[in-house]
């Protein structure tokens, strides 16, 4: 049931975005699910690349989403993010929507793969990026989705650009911590 709600708010954002030539991507437990074991998310996390963020808001009001007022732009880790809330079928349900700032945020933007989930064609971050914003995030659920996606992708990574925004990003310690962890990656080293 939760699936068929964050689906249908999926399908609500990406409405407003491509209204509004909005470019969009969604990560975190959503994009998990797609590039490894699938896992229970109760949130939704993307990144967008907006222009006019008055005119974003408004069309995100209209379809009933909620946001701060008086600050809807927060920061974590120095990055500039929105958090929407949206109640539906008894669920209060939270986006998260990274704004697109950096350089390394606009280049996993252009990388994004478009994949069909029950009908709904998902823009989401590839399983390089992901792996990436998941060591950026350190956290021990986002360590496991890192080996995972190691593991399971590892036929279709793309280490070299993985390991060059590592070291640019700063998170090439813990890369190689769980390279090394993991014997089968032995083949996809550069």
């Amino acid at each position: 049931m939760i699936a068929n709600i964050l689906l249908d708010i999926i399908a609500k954002i990406l409405k407003i975005t491509q209204k509004l030539q909005i470019p969009i991507m969604f990560m975190g437990g959503i994009a998990t699910s797609i590039w490894a074991e699938p896992r229970a998310t109760y949130d939704i996390d993307g990144v967008v690349d907006v222009i006019d963020m008055e005119k974003f808001l408004k069309e995100l009001s209209k379809e009933g989403f909620t946001y701060d007022k008086n600050k809807p732009i927060k920061l974590i880790q120095n990055l500039p993010f929105i958090t929407l809330g949206y109640s539906i079928k008894g669920y209060e349900v939270y986006v998260d929507l990274f704004l697109s700032k950096t350089k390394y945020v606009k280049e996993s933007l252009i990388k994004k793969q478009e994949v069909n989930v029950s009908g709904i064609t998902i823009p989401v971050i590839s399983p390089d990026d992901l792996i990436l914003y998941k060591l950026l995030a350190g956290r021990n659920r986002d360590i496991e989705d890192v080996r995972q996606i190691l593991s399971i992708c590892k036929d279709r990574l793309d280490m070299k650009y993985i390991k060059k925004w590592a070291s640019e990003l700063g998170v090439m310690p813990f890369l190689n911590d769980e390279i090394s962890s993991l014997e089968i990656l032995g083949n996809i080293e550069e």
